[in-house]
């Protein structure tokens, strides 16, 4: 596995903000602050990279700084890479393609195109792969068959394709918010949390940004930064009962009634 992603293990921009020594291991690492900038990192100390320098401030985006590589923002991070080694990288990490797809949220056939070159995965949906790869077979997300937010969010998906009611959809995103107790060390929840693709829906794409937002503040742990800026479009009253919706308006948590989404909060609780 290269060491590059095991950037999502060990540093954050809090860490270089405090001058946390940089592994010789990191290659490339962009460090996200209300913007982007990137870097050639040979084995630094930390004095190399100052608080006050313009990587950690932050650029204009721009091109990959590596041709014919990927970027894409990891919440903190921006990290560099193709997937050229992507099957050697999960058959290190004692994953199957199909355990790997799930957590995913994708296809055990998208993973083994993307190992041959056959397809050509987004930068996001790279980053995640690599994200689940790092944390390995032994993390509780593969113990335990967690539904990891990617996974749920595929889920949800499937879901709308196929008409479900919004009550089997909510039984997704419970037993999403169920698992994440099992995530504890910082890089399973980083990638437990990654950023899922969309639901195909916006109002669903609020409803499980709000979810988790909710799960984080409650957890008092990060929140991730694929959260913020997910809306419904418009007040929104999930399920039908009209009768609930007085009730579902003055008692949604915050972080969904700001997105517009109102339900009442046992919905999201698992019982």
């Amino acid at each position: 596995m290269p060491a590059l992603w095991r950037a999502l293990e060990i540093i954050s921009a809090a860490d270089v903000s405090r001058r946390r020594a940089i592994p010789d291991y990191i290659t490339w690492v962009v460090v996200c602050n209300g913007g982007w900038g990137a870097r050639r990192l040979a084995p630094i100390e930390p004095d190399a990279c100052p608080p006050s320098s313009p990587f950690l401030a932050g650029a204009p985006p721009g091109p990959s700084p590596v041709p014919g590589h990927s970027v894409v923002i990891c919440d903190t991070l921006l990290i560099v890479n193709d997937s050229s080694d992507l099957r050697s990288s999960r058959l290190a990490s004692g994953l199957s393609t199909a355990a790997l797809a799930r957590a995913a949220g994708t296809s055990a056939s998208n993973v083994a195109a993307y190992e041959r070159g056959v397809k050509n995965p987004e930068p996001l949906t790279l980053a995640r792969l690599y994200a689940l790869i790092a944390v390995g077979s032994n993390s509780p997300i593969f113990v335990h068959n967690l539904l990891t937010v990617p996974a749920a969010s595929a889920v949800l998906r499937s879901g709308l394709r196929h008409g479900w009611g919004s009550a089997d959809l909510l039984r997704v995103v419970r037993e999403c918010l169920s698992n994440a107790k099992w995530a504890v060390s910082q890089a399973d929840h980083a990638a437990f949390m990654f950023a899922p693709s969309t639901t195909g829906d916006r109002r669903w794409d609020a409803l499980l940004a709000g979810a988790i937002e909710h799960h984080c503040l409650k957890a008092g742990v990060d929140v991730p930064a694929w959260t913020r800026g997910k809306t419904a479009g418009g007040f929104w009253f999930v399920g039908s009962n009209k009768n609930l919706h007085a009730y579902a308006l003055a008692n949604s948590p915050t972080p969904l009634r700001v997105r517009g989404v109102l339900l009442d909060p046992d919905d999201l609780v698992s019982v």
